[in-house]
């Protein structure tokens, strides 16, 4: 074979590998309204990269699926995009206050080779598909908190190299409460015991788990790199910045911080299968 044929053979096939691999859309999905009366959402993308707690429901979700139940399109985009309901703007009523409720199952082409991003790009694509969504991103500064480590130092244990992911809030296990919608949705801050227990966390994931309990957003400001295990527990009503400067060494401080809110600019209500 001659140099300049090889040359577009490699590149040929390297195109195609390339295109192949950047695919990201679902081999199978359903929407359909959701038949689930008086139940908050539930949802899981499941790769194989993904860890849940044992008694976690997501972890009976099979490999290479993402399934979603009784959630809105607010919680659709909220898993997908990584967002809280509190940073989505715009769009018609029904997007998050209506009683338009679906269940979403969805399975990758190889459920043995899908990552869990992967299946969170390959459902950004559904919901750009089937609910036309187009959106736009806009960082603002508002008033919140930013976690900063206490003058007397941090009180916190750095997490061990055999340590897992674990995260839990009273006496019920989440594997990824970065999924803030079942929080908001659940109300879990008002009904679980005043217990947060995180195995393995960075501190800007803390900061995240901590703003469902805090008045307002949270910036970590601690500058800790790496992952610690934390144990904090509270009285119910009570404000977490005692309890978190006294028992893990973390100060939240009041200021305006800066926040990626999530705009949509345009949306349909999706074709149902």
């Amino acid at each position: 074979m001659k140099p300049l044929t090889c040359l577009i053979v490699t590149f040929t096939v390297l195109c195609g590998s390339l295109l192949k691999s950047q695919s990201r859309e679902f081999d199978v999905a359903s929407i359909k309204p959701t038949k689930l009366v008086g139940v908050g959402v539930r949802s899981a993308c499941r790769g194989i990269d993904s860890k849940f707690a044992t008694m976690d429901l997501a972890a009976s979700v099979p490999l290479g699926r993402c399934v979603i139940s009784a959630g809105r399109l607010s919680h659709m985009i909220g898993i997908a995009y990584g967002v809280t309901m509190d940073v989505l703007q715009g769009g018609p009523e029904w997007v998050k206050n209506g009683d338009n409720r679906f269940d979403l199952e969805a399975k990758a082409e190889d459920p043995s080779t899908a990552t869990e991003e992967d299946l969170l790009m390959m459902l950004r694509n559904l919901l750009a598909d089937r609910f036309k969504l187009k959106f736009h991103r806009d960082t603002r500064e508002i008033e919140g908190f930013t976690m900063v480590v206490s003058k007397n130092g941090p009180k916190i244990r750095e997490a061990g190299p055999d340590d897992e992911e674990k995260i839990s809030i009273g006496i019920g296990a989440l594997s990824d409460l970065t999924r803030p919608t079942e929080l908001v949705e659940n109300n879990v801050a008002s009904v679980v015991p005043a217990k947060l227990i995180a195995q393995k966390v960075s501190m800007p994931r803390l900061a995240q788990l901590l703003q469902a309990f805090a008045a307002g957003h949270i910036e970590d400001k601690t500058n800790l790199k790496g992952f610690y295990n934390v144990n904090l527990v509270w009285e119910r009503g009570q404000d977490i910045s005692g309890p978190m400067q006294e028992q893990l060494g973390l100060t939240l401080e009041k200021g305006r911080i800066p926040v990626a809110f999530f705009f949509i600019d345009s949306v349909e209500k999706p074709s149902l299968n």
